[in-house]
C-alpha cells in the first residue's frame, strides 16, 4: 500500500497574464459545487459561459460567500473587464457607464470550511505546485540506500540458504 500525505503548504505563484486566472497567497481553498456536492480545491484557472456563470476549468459553478453560484451581471466586452480584488470580490466593467457592476464573492475557507475574511486572492497569477524535487530526492535517498541494502541482504541469506539445500540433498 502506498501511504499518502497532505501538504497543504502555499505553492510558489507564478504571473499568467490571463484575468481568468486567480491564485490564494494564503491557506485556503474555493469552494465549487460538483455532482458530488461542495468541494475545496486551490486551483485557479477560470472561465465562465454565456450567461455569465463563474466555473472552474473542469465545469463546476464557483461558488460565493453566501452558497450561490457566482454570475456575472453582464457579459464582458474582453476578460480583461473582469476584475478581482483580494478579497476575492468579482466584478464586471461596464463600459458603457464607466464603472464596476459587483457580481459577488469568491468563497474562500480554510480545510475544516471556515470562511477566510482576507483570502489574498491575486488575479492573473496561478500557484504552481509546492513540491521540491530536490528536497523530495534527498528525503528519499536514505529509504533507496535501505532498499538496496536489504536487497543484498536477501540475496545473500538466498545464496546462503541454496548452499544449505544443496548439502542437505547430498546426504
Amino acid at each position: 500500500a502506498l501511504s499518502t500525505a497532505l501538504d497543504d503548504s502555499v505553492g510558489r505563484i507564478g504571473y499568467t497574464g490571463n484575468p481568468l486566472d486567480i491564485a490564494l497567497q494564503e491557506k485556503g481553498y474555493f469552494q465549487i459545487l460538483t455532482p458530488n456536492g461542495v468541494q475545496l480545491s486551490r486551483d485557479g484557472r477560470l472561465k465562465y459561459t454565456k450567461e455569465g456563470e463563474l466555473l472552474s476549468l473542469e465545469g463546476y459553478p464557483i461558488l460565493s460567500n453566501n452558497g450561490d453560484k457566482i454570475i456575472l451581471p453582464l457579459l464582458p466586452e474582453s476578460i480583461e473587464d473582469i476584475k478581482i480584488d483580494l478579497d476575492g470580490k468579482v466584478s464586471v466593467l461596464d463600459r458603457e457607464q464607466k464603472k464596476l457592476i459587483p457580481a459577488g464573492t469568491i468563497s474562500t475557507v480554510t480545510q475544516e470550511g471556515v470562511g477566510i475574511l482576507h483570502p489574498k486572492v491575486r488575479q492573473n497569477y496561478l500557484e504552481f505546485s509546492n513540491v521540491d524535487i530536490t528536497s523530495e530526492f534527498i528525503q528519499a535517498a536514505p529509504y533507496m540506500r535501505n532498499f538496496k541494502l536489504n536487497k543484498q541482504m536477501f540475496t545473500l541469506v538466498n545464496s546462503s540458504m541454496r548452499n544449505v539445500i544443496s548439502t542437505l540433498g547430498q546426504v
